[in-house]
């Protein structure tokens, strides 16, 4: 009989005419029995897909008499619409039929025996004892094939299918067989994974015409299953929590041969359609689910960017336990993707909230866990951004929520209001769980500033500082910059080991919404070792990685700043200073090294894009003109010459160097690449052509800084392309229309900044216009 839920689900969605009987197992129960498989003794509703109005698919469980215990054990029933009923009797009902299969016409019901899957086709020659050895011969290349018993691990109808290789009662490999395009998308991951250290496995053999990979089995219990146990540690949940850290950690080395999958818009239309699907099977939650997915939305989109590598699917049964050691180690990286680590965090803490419902975990153990998991994960990094973690916990517990009916839960309703309610305490409470997180900005600034935490930090075992730095004391902290949930810069006063009054000054610069940025120490390194011969330039040494606080130390240089409304009384000649500003970039463009990414026109004019549909989106008045100037930006850009790829800052201007005696530091090169010297240039000019905007009384200065910088830049390079530095500077400054709009104190220059570059938008129009009508 079916529940009070699964009744009022039919009567809502009667283009299915089977759902009833899918929803019901003593219903299937009955049909086989009389159908003349009698020795049915019970079936057990394990898993739903559910499209409304559309399909509805039950994944069942049979249990046989002993005298039939080799009959099949899985059952798969589809129930269908009126139109998908006719399509499945004219294209595969025979062959179904063929196999096996019983077919309830007035149901429109088909009940299909794995492993006969008509959209993982792979898995019945898997499975099969005929076709078997062929296909792990094939796989595995292994010699007696026959040997092999494979067991059903995982099975998702028309997804995938999850089997351990046993032989001689040992376990010797794990084998998943995918639909075609589950299999491109998986195997490239998972190899990825297990080349680059990320897994302790190995792809043992692959067939894409198989569709299937084998991997080695990784021994031992998954993590989910010793939490069940009454005699777990939940110091082992900090160290799975700290593992999980050093695996982000190491994943960003991979980073850049990831494509770029990362979608926040995804993402948030994602949320939306969840919402819909749980007002779909829950009516009276449909107003909540659509209200706490518009907020999340919401905030996700407020969200920089992260471009971390994340396991994608990572929770407690995917982690085993060494039974000897409790070494732990990660399994299943077919969702391996790039986003943001937090993704993995989250999807750990609420899958933990899931086991509570699904399997009975008790609810003290379930927080104890989480609270562990987290406290260990925040010892590799450092503290962890309350508001990232209440976000993307709020939105894994909202996709935990149809779990109930799609496991079919008795009392699916209450479990799925249940976790909804749990989101959207996660999302509005600051301690949802009793976890005492204090606010990101309080909570990070403290790691980073507290002496008493950063010298405890500065001798944490994570931490790489070269010699002697790594023996000193701090002494003082000074905040210098910080970009709230992104970056800040902090200057560290260091009492030098052994000697009396000698200090030094060492900045560190820390990312808090992504883990540590360890290209750029690298590209650092690098170009200190490269042979600058009699130029000026000079790049900062590097101390060292602070990696459980997301940063890395540089040398402080003492500063002439050349700002362009520089105070008259101090004595430095400021034009020749940015005349020494590009002699020192053009020696670092003709520099003979290699940075591993290019910048180019084609990158700059997708960036200009996004920056202008954005501020269209928020000024939509300005629309039209930003159209005008972006389509004058396209022409501009497609007159660009050919240009050599070289070394370039791609974000240089006057802030980006110190001027120290007798040398020019290069700041900031997290951007760096290979791309137009151009870029580089037009870069700077704009930036003064932009400051004399802002600042009007400063424009005489601007005007003389970018002749004297321009002058410097000439006399120094050995080749310049005047018409392209002029371009670039046109790009530039296009780009400040849509900054000025972003950064605080600057949208006074927005206007001005537009109707500037809107009059050569026109008068290049009406120069075009002119030649057409001329010729």
């Amino acid at each position: 009989m079916l529940s009070d839920e699964n009744e009022a689900l039919c009567g809502r969605d009667q283009a299915i005419a089977g759902l009833r009987f899918v929803l019901e197992p003593t219903e299937v129960l009955e049909v086989l029995q009389t159908g003349g498989l009698a020795s049915a003794q019970a079936v057990r509703l394990d898993y739903l897909r559910y499209k409304p109005a559309r399909r509805c698919i039950g994944l069942f469980n049979i249990d046989w008499c002993d005298s039939h215990k080799n009959l099949p054990t899985i059952l798969v029933a589809t129930a269908m619409t009126k139109d998908s009923w006719e399509k499945f009797r004219e294209t595969r009902a025979a062959k179904a039929i063929e196999q096996g299969a019983i077919l309830v016409p007035e149901k429109r019901l088909a009940l299909e025996w794995f492993p006969n899957d008509h959209g993982l086709k792979n898995a019945a020659k898997v499975m099969s004892l005929s076709s078997r050895p062929k296909v792990l011969r094939r796989i595995l290349q292994v010699e007696q094939p026959d040997a092999i018993e494979l067991n059903t691990l995982a099975y998702k109808p028309a997804r995938r299918h999850v089997a351990s290789g046993v032989s001689q009662g040992k376990i010797l490999f794990t084998l998943k067989t995918y639909t075609q395009r589950g299999y491109v998308d998986a195997d490239w991951r998972i190899r990825l994974a297990m080349e680059s250290g990320l897994s302790n496995g190995q792809v043992l053999g692959s067939s894409s015409h198989y569709s299937s990979i084998a991997t080695s089995w990784i021994d031992g219990r998954t993590l989910a299953q010793w939490m069940l146990s009454p005699h777990c540690s939940m110091a082992t949940l900090a160290k799975v929590g700290y593992a999980l850290a050093d695996w982000h950690s190491r994943g960003q080395q991979i980073v850049s041969r990831m494509p770029a999958t990362g979608n926040q818009e995804a993402d948030t239309t994602s949320l939306l359609e969840l919402a819909d699907d749980i007002g779909v099977l829950a009516p009276a939650l449909a107003i909540r689910a659509k209200l706490l997915a518009q907020q999340l939305s919401a905030a996700l989109s407020e969200l920089p960017q992260a471009n971390d590598l994340v396991h994608g699917d990572f929770y407690a049964k995917q982690v085993i336990l060494d039974p000897s050691t409790e070494q732990v180690r990660f399994i299943d990286f077919d969702q391996l993707r790039l986003g943001d680590r937090y993704e993995d965090i989250a999807n750990f803490v609420a899958k933990n909230y899931w086991q509570v419902i699904h399997e009975g975990l008790d609810e003290q153990k379930c927080a104890g866990a989480n609270q562990q998991f987290l406290e260990g994960y925040a010892s590799y990094f450092g503290p962890l951004d309350n508001f990232r973690l209440r976000l993307y916990v709020s939105i894994a517990i909202l996709r935990c929520a149809p779990h109930a009916f799609r496991r079919a839960l008795p009392d699916w309703t209450h479990h799925i209001e249940r976790l909804l309610s749990l989101a959207e305490k996660w999302l509005n409470s600051n301690s949802p769980n009793h976890h005492h997180f204090p606010t990101p900005t309080a909570r990070c600034l403290d790691a980073f500033l507290d002496l008493a935490q950063i010298n405890t930090t500065w001798t944490n075992e994570s931490s790489e500082i070269a010699s002697p730095l790594n023996a000193s004391t701090v002494t003082a902290a000074k905040l210098v910059r910080h970009k709230p949930q992104r970056r800040l810069l902090v200057e560290y006063t260091v009492q030098l080991p052994g000697a009396i009054n000698s200090s030094l000054r060492v900045l560190g610069k820390a990312r808090l919404s992504k883990g540590i940025d360890v290209r750029t120490p690298q590209l650092h390194r690098m170009l200190l070792s490269y042979d600058w011969k009699d130029s000026e330039l000079r790049i900062p040494h590097v101390y060292g990685l602070l990696p459980c606080l997301s940063m890395w130390l540089q040398e402080y240089v003492a500063v002439e700043p050349i700002f362009p409304n520089r105070p008259l009384t101090d004595h430095i000649d400021v034009r020749e200073a940015h005349a020494r500003v590009g002699r020192a970039i053009a020696d670092f463009h003709l520099a003979q090294v290699t940075i591993d990414r290019s910048y180019g026109v084609s990158e700059e004019l997708k960036k200009l894009q996004e920056l202008f549909a954005d501020l269209s989106r928020a000024r939509p008045e300005l629309s039209d003109r930003l159209h005008d100037v972006e389509h004058h930006c396209q022409r501009l850009a497609a007159s660009l010459p050919k240009s050599q790829m070289v070394p370039i800052h791609r974000d240089f201007y006057f802030d980006q160097v110190l001027v120290s005696g007798k040398h020019v530091y290069l700041l900031d090169l997290d951007l760096a690449a290979m791309g137009p010297a151009e870029l580089d240039v037009g870069n700077y000019l704009a930036h003064l052509d932009e400051y004399a905007m802002r600042q009007p009384h400063s424009a005489t200065s601007c005007h003389k800084l970018a002749e004297a910088f321009l002058s410097g830049y000439i006399a120094r390079s050995s080749s310049v392309c005047m018409p392209a530095i002029a371009t670039w500077r046109h790009l530039s400054l296009a780009r400040h229309i849509a900054l000025s709009a972003r950064i605080t104190g600057r949208s006074h220059t927005t206007l001005p900044l537009l109707d500037s570059m809107s009059c050569d938008a026109r008068l290049a129009q009406a120069s075009l216009d002119s030649h057409l009508v001329l010729h």
